[in-house]
């Protein structure tokens, strides 16, 4: 039985790595798309992050929201200054076990005033995708 021959062997190792190094490049990048699915209509809250847009009732805003799947919007609601934002659809709890001895923060941090919020304070900011433009329309009537 023959032995493969030096430069047939070398060339199997370099398509190999080759491959190895194209899989993993491709699963490290991630998806380059938005956690909501795309339809024809995209509704877009405030500009950024921290723009948001003020809503009449909270109730109201949230009943309007019911129609839509989980995968077709991506929502930061604030109640006011200083209140710690929600998102919706409410992210999975993660209980964590970590332990902190000691905290290190930064002067400008611990001379920030208290209880700011970001930009304009409230209430909802991101986006949401729907095929059906009444069901879109029914949120934007929650806004004042």
């Amino acid at each position: 039985m023959k032995t493969l021959s030096g430069t047939f062997a070398f060339i199997v190792v370099v398509v190999m790595a080759i491959l190895a190094v194209v899989s993993f490049r491709s699963f490290a990048a991630g998806s380059k798309q938005h956690t909501v699915a795309d339809k024809k209509f995209r509704l877009k809250i405030g500009k950024t992050l921290s723009d948001y847009a003020d809503v009449r009732s909270k109730d109201e805003f949230i009943k309007a929201l019911d129609p839509f799947p989980p995968d077709q919007y991506d929502i930061y609601y604030i109640e006011g200054t200083g209140a710690t934002p929600e998102h919706y659809p409410p992210l999975p709890q993660h209980k964590t076990g970590l332990k902190t001895d000691k905290v290190t923060a930064s002067e400008v941090a611990r001379n920030a005033p208290q209880g700011e919020s970001v930009a304009n304070d409230p209430n909802a900011t991101h986006h949401l995708t729907s095929d059906n433009a009444t069901e879109i329309k029914a949120v934007l009537d929650t806004f004042k």
